[in-house]
């Protein structure tokens, strides 16, 4: 009889532990389609003060094109770098060949937004994306084509 109890007691364990699992999954779920959780204050005081800089960047160096350029080039972006098994290197360098100032790069980043990152869950910029699936060499590249520019941009 004890030997019952005993694994009932164990169906209960796993039964609770899989409970909480379900809840822990149903509310992460639900921030990520509802928004932000409640501890997310800060990051918004941080999303504030990164438009509050990119508006002085942008009245210091005018950008050089209209938003909807930097939309398509931010999707031409996410295309090549997080849309499929390989990435398309030399898309991103006709790209940045293109950029004037620093302002045109801040754009890209912000029309790049966030990014689902290959087979992940992850959502990353497009700085977290070329140090993910850039090898240092391209890097390179791409900071000698920034650098040529005297934008003062680097990737790591």
């Amino acid at each position: 009889m004890s030997e019952q109890q005993s694994n009932n007691s164990g169906f209960e364990t796993l039964k609770t532990i899989l409970f909480v699992i379900s809840i822990i999954t149903a509310i992460k779920f639900l921030q990520e389609l509802f928004g932000k959780g409640p501890g997310d204050k800060l990051g918004e005081e941080n999303d504030q003060k990164a438009r509050i800089e990119r508006e002085k960047l942008y009245k210091k160096f005018p950008p050089t094109y209209g938003d909807d350029q930097y939309r398509d080039w931010g999707d031409t972006l996410a295309m090549a770098l997080t849309g499929g098994a390989t990435e398309d290197e030399q898309a991103v360098y006709d790209i940045f060949e293109m950029v004037k100032n620093p302002s045109d790069v801040a754009k890209l980043v912000e029309f790049f937004g966030k990014q689902r990152e290959m087979f992940t869950t992850h959502d990353i910029t497009l700085p977290q994306a070329i140090n993910i699936y850039f090898s240092t060499s391209e890097k390179k590249k791409l900071n000698k084509i920034l650098d040529k520019k005297k934008i003062p941009y680097y990737f790591k």
